[in-house]
Formats: structure tokens, C-alpha cells, sequence
């Protein structure tokens, strides 16, 4: 039985009608192709200098990362906010790349030169960096360092007014365990300068006991040797000849002025008095200290 004409043209009628969606399809895809419009040849510089500027960072080479972040933020125009994220990386390679310098230069024993370096290292990053504190602390403690070891050398110079001016201005970077120690060694420098001008200065030895007494307490950061040395200064030819116990007023003032080995070598004579002896018992047990900096 053959199908009616009817059911032909039923069946054509689908057929078209759904070459003509397909045709609409194709066409509207392939308009859309033609009017899209190209990528800006900025975004285009700013994607290449922006990856390579991550590779970069990845790989710690922290001045080119710096300068290829530099680059990408350029390529954007105004207003775009990806600029700002350019900014935080270039402030962190910054930061990055002097507070490893800084570390080094400590390392090497720079401290002066390292806290100038760790200094710019803190400016390089963006007001309210949460990084800012912690660098802070850090750089503190090194600033600490550098002002105690000045005052330890000159504790070994014996030149005590002024290595408590030291500890004074390490005082200011001291953390909170740091602080006891540091007032104490303020204190032992100042009572030391205060003996020694009672003793050298105004020969008031019965004042010069008591305070050389106190300081043997504790010796803060002297160590115990063990012979005779001279603390503070170079020994002479002089000193190094034996020497017969002194004898006359004159003897008497040159060994005062002497540093404390020197000044109590040989007997004490009878003319000084028990007080200016017991001073000087004092000062003899104390000249086998001397000071020793930290490693």
C-alpha cells in the first residue's frame, strides 16, 4: 500500500523545517565569531610580563620578579584593579630582597650596615602591612645586640660611664626577658666608674672598699683568669721586668694610677692605713677578672 500524499508532505515539512534550525544555528555562531571583538593588546603585554613575573617570584629571583610585576602594572590602564595587586607583589619582592641582604650582612658580622639594610627592608612595605610588626621585633633585637656588644667592648676598656650609656640605649630595644639584665649591667657599670673615681680620684679608700666588695658579687659577663693580666690596656716593658715592692709617696700615687694588677703589685706599706689597705684587697682580688665578649 502506498502512503498518501498527505503523509509525504508531512514528513518533507520536518525535514525543512529543521535544516532551517540548523542553518539558524550555524549562522548566529558564525556571526558571533565575526563580531567578537579582539583582546586589547595591552591585556595581552600585561598576561605575558605578569606570568613570567610568577615564575620568577617562584623561583626566588626577587630584583626580576620585582621589575616584570612593575611591568605588568604599566601595561593596565588607570582605574584597573589588578594595579593594586601589582603594588603588594613589587613591595614584597622589595621587602624580600633587602631583609636577605640584611641577614647576610649580619652574618658577615655587618651588624651597623645590616640594620640600615633591614631598615629600608621595612619602609619598602605598604603602610599597614601586617609584616611591619614582626620585622619590627626582629630588627629590635638586632639593634639590641649591636648596642650591648658596644657596651661590653667598652667594659673591656674599662671605660664604664660610657658603656653604661650603651646599655642605656639598649635598653630601648630590650624585650620584656632581655631588660633585668641589662639594668643590672647599667647599675655594675655606673657602681664601677663610682668606685674607681673614689679609689683613683679622690683616694677616698673607705668608700672604694665597700663598692669593689659589691661589684665582686657578681661579676656581670667577667670571667675569671687564670693569671695576672692587664685589663684594658697594653703591658709595658716596664711592667713586664720584675718589680721590687714600691717604696715613697711618689711609688704610692703611680701604682694608684695604674690599672689594678699594676697598682697592687708588691707589699702594701705601712703609711697607707687600713682603709687604703682594705681597698686595695679588694681591687686584687678583682683584677683577675676581666671581661670577655660573647661568641
Amino acid at each position: 500500500m502506498r502512503p498518501s500524499s498527505n503523509s509525504l508532505t508531512s514528513v518533507e515539512a520536518k525535514l525543512a523545517g529543521a535544516r532551517m534550525r540548523k542553518a539558524l544555528v550555524t549562522g548566529f555562531l558564525l556571526l558571533s565569531a565575526c563580531t567578537r571583538e579582539a583582546k586589547p593588546e595591552w591585556e595581552t603585554r600585561y598576561e605575558k610580563a605578569r606570568s613570567e613575573a610568577d615564575a620568577a617570584f617562584t623561583a626566588n629571583q626577587l630584583a626580576r620578579a620585582g621589575e616584570l610585576f612593575r611591568t605588568a602594572s604599566e601595561a593596565l590602564p588607570a582605574g584597573d584593579s589588578r594595579k593594586e595587586e601589582c603594588a603588594q607583589r613589587i613591595a614584597t619582592c622589595r621587602f624580600l630582597e633587602l631583609r636577605e641582604m640584611g641577614l647576610k650582612l649580619f652574618a658577615d658580622g655587618k651588624v651597623s650596615e645590616a640594620i640600615l639594610v633591614l631598615e629600608d627592608a621595612v619602609k619598602a612595605l605598604p603602610k599597614g602591612d601586617p609584616r611591619i610588626a614582626e620585622a619590627q621585633e626582629k630588627l629590635n633585637g638586632l639593634r639590641f645586640q649591636a648596642r650591648s656588644r658596644a657596651g661590653r667592648e667598652k667594659m673591656a676598656r674599662q671605660n664604664w660611664l660610657e658603656a653604661a650609656k650603651d646599655f642605656e640605649a639598649a635598653l630601648e630595644f630590650a624585650a620584656a626577658d632581655q631588660k633585668q639584665e641589662t639594668n643590672a649591667l647599667i647599675g655594675f657599670c655606673r657602681k664601677f666608674a663610682e668606685a674607681d673615681e673614689a679609689f683613683l680620684g679622690k683616694k677616698d679608700y673607705a668608700k672604694a672598699a665597700p663598692l669593689y666588695e659589691e661589684l665582686l658579687k657578681n661579676p656581670h659577663g667577667l670571667s675569671k683568669e687564670t693569671g695576672p693580666r692587664a685589663v684594658g690596656q697594653e703591658r709595658t716593658d716596664e711592667d713586664r721586668e720584675p718589680r721590687e715592692a714600691p717604696r715613697g709617696l711618689q711609688q704610692g700615687h703611680d701604682a694608684d694610677r695604674a690599672i689594678p694588677e699594676k697598682r697592687l703589685a708588691g707589699a702594701v706599706e705601712e703609711h697607707r692605713g687600713p682603709a687604703r689597705r682594705a681597698a686595695e684587697e679588694v681591687t686584687r682580688r678583682l683584677s683577675v677578672y676581666f671581661v670577655t665578649l660573647p661568641t
